[in-house]
């Protein structure tokens, strides 16, 4: 039930740019700042640098928007609002291991996207 929930196509991102090729450029700027950001933002809870987490929380939001992934939404909304010195009492680890694998798994129906469109199966 929870994968019928999400949008890995970003259905709604699809109807608002409604052009391949810049849909194309958007998932590929996604597949080169995503990841990075999920690994920086937990190596900024690790260090507990809860700004610099806030910041890159901020900027990752709108592509689980996009992805439809309510849940995430959820946490990295609850994460964002918290006081910074109450960042360092949440046990972040399940929350954060769950960001990583639902990024993952967004980031390769992605790549297979990019992929086809490079290969010039989607135009």
């Amino acid at each position: 039930m929870e994968e019928e929930e999400n949008d890995y196509e970003f259905s709604a991102l699809s109807k608002l740019v409604n052009d391949e090729k810049i849909l194309h450029e958007i998932f590929s700027m996604y597949l080169k700042t995503i990841p990075n950001t999920v690994a920086g933002i937990k190596k900024d809870f690790e260090n507990k640098e809860w700004v610099a987490a806030k910041i890159k929380i901020h900027q990752i939001r709108p592509f689980f928007i996009y992805a439809f992934e309510l849940e995430l939404i959820e946490t990295l909304d609850r994460w964002r609002d918290l006081k910074d010195d109450s960042l360092a009492d949440l046990n972040y680890l399940v929350d954060l291991s769950r960001l990583e694998r639902k990024t993952a798994r967004i980031i390769t129906k992605l790549n297979v996207r990019v992929s086809l469109y490079d290969k010039g199966f989607i135009n």
